[in-house]
């Protein structure tokens, strides 16, 4: 199996893609950094959260299901050629697997003493994915480019990931021993927490998140350009159109008035949009620009992701009304299972949101294909007061086949 994300950009990888990349490949884990050449290794995935999202460092990284070798540091991808190159694959190479030593430490061998194209031209040779890495400029060279594919401006190596939570299926709800990676040492959520900033959540074209509109789209714009049909800036784009005002441009777009260029999703402007999203019901006390959410774990005052929440107005700390099994093994995470007999009564912190938090907010917890945002009565301590709040929880079905699920000894209240 095994996956390779490259990512030279930097870009946010969304949670559930990084938890699938994690629960199918729990065999060891490399990344390459492309500012400097930087190779590390590790098999405690613990250590994943800081090395791919508490850094804006483009990087490629790989994910071992291992198919020959030992399970090991040593054998974690990537390998070194020679002292310049180094090699991460995703594939099988069968002549070359053996119980004592991995197929692309081998093939490594092989290519020691090559120049740059001929071991290009090796390379492709094969039907598996490569990326050959430069440890003296930074750069990572995608090798069979049309077996890869492209999400978001980064490449995966394979598309097991992007589905894979979804595609469980009835299976969530049976044993973790029928999930792929549980029968070996990992499942999934059994690692770190993820961190993000408020940079990589979103919010990037506002200035100061709730105030005035910031002209400059340039950085937003380019998020959603697919670099194979278009490099054009939006700044370039509305010199073309004919446009002196960037916030007209921007209206005329989002209105439907003139079509984007090829090459550019026709949505991109949809997140810059300052209204609750459809799924959002009125509250009691909210009118049509807020609601209420209650959060927990990272969200809240000194945790990492407590900054998505700057200019939110805080409406007290809470408990739920209700007991739910609330797990906290790397991300906390609260199971969706009203008055479990052996669940707590969640503490939690109560904000008002707008549209631009809350959007930023659904990013980072990945509803609805992740987590999911649904309506709880909060009990405010100061008041007795009950409250109807959002509050992101993971379906039953779902969490059934992630560790520790069905354990009543690691449900916790507070985290």
């Amino acid at each position: 199996m095994c996956v390779i994300i490259h990512n030279p950009k930097a870009k946010t990888i969304p949670l559930d893609i990084f938890d699938a990349a994690c629960s199918i490949n729990p065999d060891g884990f490399g990344i390459f950094y492309h500012d400097n050449g930087e190779i590390l290794h590790t098999m405690d995935y613990n250590d994943l959260e800081d090395l791919m999202y508490g850094t804006k460092r483009g990087y490629t990284a790989h994910f071992r299901y291992a198919t020959s070798g030992v399970v090991d540091k040593d054998s974690c991808h990537p390998f070194d050629i020679n002292e310049r190159y180094a090699l991460m694959m995703n594939g099988t190479i069968d002549r070359l697997v053996s119980k004592s030593k991995v197929d692309t430490e081998a093939l490594c061998e092989i290519l020691n003493g090559m120049t740059y194209k001929q071991m290009i031209h090796v390379l492709q040779t094969y039907k598996c994915r490569f990326s050959l890495l430069d440890k003296k400029t930074g750069e990572s060279s995608v090798v069979n480019r049309d077996l890869w594919h492209k999400r978001g401006n980064v490449l995966y190596s394979k598309d097991n990931v992007f589905n894979y939570w979804s595609s469980r299926g009835k299976s969530w709800g049976k044993s973790n021993t029928s999930q792929a990676g549980t029968s070996k040492k990992k499942a999934a959520g059994d690692y770190g927490p993820v961190i993000y900033t408020p940079e990589t959540c979103g919010g990037v074209g506002w200035n100061n998140r709730h105030d005035e509109y910031d002209s400059n789209l340039d950085n937003y714009w380019n998020d959603y350009v697919d670099d194979d049909d278009s490099d054009e800036s939006w700044n370039e784009w509305c010199a073309r159109m004919g446009y002196e005002d960037e916030a007209e441009a921007f209206t005329d777009v989002k209105d439907g008035e003139i079509e984007p260029p090829a090459g550019v999703d026709d949505t991109w402007y949809a997140d810059l949009d300052p209204a609750l999203p459809s799924d959002v019901a009125e509250l009691e006390g909210e009118d049509d620009e807020t609601t209420r959410i209650a959060v927990y774990g990272t969200l809240k005052k000194g945790k990492g992701n407590h900054p998505l929440l700057d200019g939110c107005e805080f409406l007290g700390h809470g408990t739920t009304l209700d007991t739910y099994p609330m797990i906290a093994q790397g991300c906390p995470f609260v199971i969706d299972e009203k008055d479990n007999p052996e669940g707590k009564h969640i503490v939690v912190e109560v904000y008002r949101v707008d549209a631009i938090a809350l959007r930023d907010i659904d990013r980072l917890e990945g509803h609805p294909d992740w987590y999911v945002r649904r309506i709880k009565p909060i009990v405010i301590d100061a008041t007795g007061d009950v409250l109807e709040c959002y509050v992101y929880v993971q379906p039953k079905e779902c969490a059934a086949g992630i560790h520790g699920y069905g354990d009543s000894t690691q449900y916790i209240k507070c985290f």
